[in-house]
């Protein structure tokens, strides 16, 4: 009786092998026929906090490359954003994610935050996606009028380490500001808005929002207390323009609880791509994210920033052979 049930048991183990090996024999002849490689049969992308913008966008698109797709699993997969991204992609624990342009700029060189540490070289870019305002908000009666004002004041800076706390720091250092000059305070935008509701603060500095999407928090300050921003522009802008992955840029009035339209700077968010990926996957990836824009909108409004402008590193070659057979000329960020 024992011995049967031993012989049945090794029966059932073979069939499971056979069948397994059956499978994975079909999925290696599903990819070699559309030209993939194995790094493309299970891929995963990196966002941010599992109820921010960046998990939201990847789920509705993660869905239409796994219907549309064949052969190839897509698992979106929260982080602590765009800083631990980056040594996701690195380990190679992710082949696709999202990063500032900063991030990825100084990773791909090796600069910046990423100064002498070895530089990623298999990062590329697939496309933009909605890039996010740096913003600088007073009360409207405050005495603070421009950044020479801002000595001695209380101001946000974001948690320490986080995008907002980085750039921050690069545009201080620009209009000559120290950190001694500064009573900083490493609090998030909801905790800062809070803070200059309550008289707690002196100047709310975030990296938030963007063109497609206001930040919640600037929206809700602007509707409790009047508001007045501080603009960066003239020469200092230009100076940050050539130095850093940073656009000039315009918040159109009553975008974020402003009256009047803001001359700022933007960050852009790249959409970054293993070089590993085969050229036919990523070209397929870059034809649905295309293709299908409007339904990608529809399920959330930060798509719309999709675009080929501003891009700070190089493109996957088979996001750059999409771009070639549509016509579309991507622009790339030139810094000094």
């Amino acid at each position: 009786m024992l011995k049967s049930k031993t012989i049945n048991l090794i029966i059932i183990l073979l069939v499971a092998i056979s069948l397994v090996a059956c499978s994975n024999q079909e999925s290696q002849a599903i990819l070699e026929e559309q030209g993939f490689n194995e790094a493309d049969e299970k891929v995963t992308v990196v966002t941010a906090g599992q109820g921010g913008t960046w998990y939201g966008m990847m789920g509705a698109y993660a869905d239409l490359v796994n219907n549309g797709i064949k052969g190839t699993t897509m698992n979106v997969t929260p982080s602590g954003g765009a800083a631990e991204n980056v040594n996701l992609m690195k380990d190679h624990s992710a082949e696709i994610g999202f990063l500032t342009s900063y991030h990825a700029y100084d990773a791909l060189n090796g600069t910046g935050v990423y100064e002498g540490e070895e530089p990623i070289e298999h990062l590329t870019a697939l496309a933009m996606t909605d890039p996010l305002y740096i913003s600088f908000v007073v009360r409207a009666d405050s005495d603070i009028k421009s950044f020479e004002d801002f000595k001695g004041k209380r101001i946000g800076r974001g948690e320490a380490g986080s995008v907002s706390y980085t750039i921050l720091s690069q545009i201080f250092e620009e209009y000559g500001i120290k950190e001694e000059d500064l009573k900083g305070q490493n609090i998030g935008s909801a905790d800062q808005a809070e803070a200059l509701k309550d008289g707690n603060l002196d100047i709310f500095a975030y990296v938030a929002g963007g063109p497609s999407g206001a930040s919640a928090a600037l929206l809700e300050l602007g509707s409790s207390i009047d508001i007045r921003y501080i603009e960066i522009t003239g020469e200092v802008r230009d100076r940050i323009a050539a130095k850093y992955p940073y656009v000039p840029a315009t918040i159109p009035a009553g975008h974020m609880g402003n009256k009047e339209d803001v001359e700022t700077m933007q960050i852009g968010v790249t959409l970054t791509a293993s070089a590993n990926l085969s050229e036919n996957y990523v070209y397929e990836l870059t034809k649905t994210l295309f293709e299908n824009k409007d339904h990608l909108i529809s399920a959330h409004k930060s798509w719309a920033g999709l675009s080929t402008s501003d891009i700070p590193i190089p493109l996957h070659p088979g996001a750059e052979k999409y771009y070639k057979e549509k016509g579309i000329e991507p622009t790339f960020i030139d810094l000094d």
